[in-house]
């Protein structure tokens, strides 16, 4: 795995001209939701979207799809679309294979510890810090994902990454929940400083368990606001 030459803070991360038009007002509807402008349960019409992102509902209702197919978005033959809504059953769901898929995840890429990637992922962590503090919440949200991803790449299973996808897609609305409840800055990137020291150990149920306390620590954050909101 190379270590770009430049700081990945500083990237520009736009590639917009590269997209088709489904895969733009995908990633726009996806951001939309996961941030919490379009709510939960909020109906969803074509008609205002396609205005809205300038476009043909074509491109929009293919979108709507992709976002179905990851949880964001429930479709109904009759009642159109809307947004999914944030349930305790869906959480529980949708982490309890997540803990399952990411520990062993982290179990094998704890059997593949180098200095070229502890470089690369302290890179990537340092970013997600620095970018939490300036209160830049979007590259902080790639940069944790870019985390965990490389991580789960060095498990050396392409099916691992495949099955992960979806599952962390349908949870960032409930992770987003969690890092607010984690405390300072601090806090929510000690916990992922830790999950990097056990992956170094090369010591695979140590780093499994660690990736497990994770994902459980977001579900029981988050259980106790959606009780709350009840």
């Amino acid at each position: 795995m190379p270590i770009p030459e430049t700081s990945l803070l500083s990237e520009e991360e736009n590639f917009e001209g590269s997209r088709t038009l489904a895969d733009q007002a995908a990633t726009r509807l996806r951001e939309a939701i996961l941030s919490g402008r379009l709510a939960p349960n909020t109906s969803l019409s074509l008609k205002v979207l396609a205005a809205n992102l300038g476009m043909s509902p074509t491109p929009i209702r293919e979108a709507l799809t992709r976002l179905a197919a990851e949880g964001l978005v429930q479709l109904d033959k009759f009642r159109g679309a809307r947004i999914a809504r944030l349930a305790l059953d869906d959480l529980r769901d949708t982490y309890s294979l997540r803990i399952v898929l990411e520990t062993e995840a982290m179990r094998r890429a704890a059997t593949n510890v180098s200095e070229v990637s502890l470089a690369f992922l302290t890179r990537i962590l340092n970013d997600y810090q620095l970018a939490h503090e300036q209160e830049r919440r979007d590259i902080a949200q790639r940069r944790h994902r870019d985390f965990h991803f490389g991580l789960y790449a060095l498990a050396g299973s392409p099916w691992l990454i495949r099955l992960i996808e979806p599952l962390w897609q349908n949870s960032q609305r409930y992770q987003r929940i969690a890092s607010s409840l984690r405390g300072s800055t601090q806090n929510r990137a000690q916990e992922h400083w830790n999950m990097l020291e056990a992956w170094r150990a090369g010591n695979p149920e140590a780093a499994g368990q660690m990736m497990a306390r994770h994902l459980q620590h977001s579900v029981e954050l988050v259980t106790e606001f959606l009780k709350e909101k009840q």
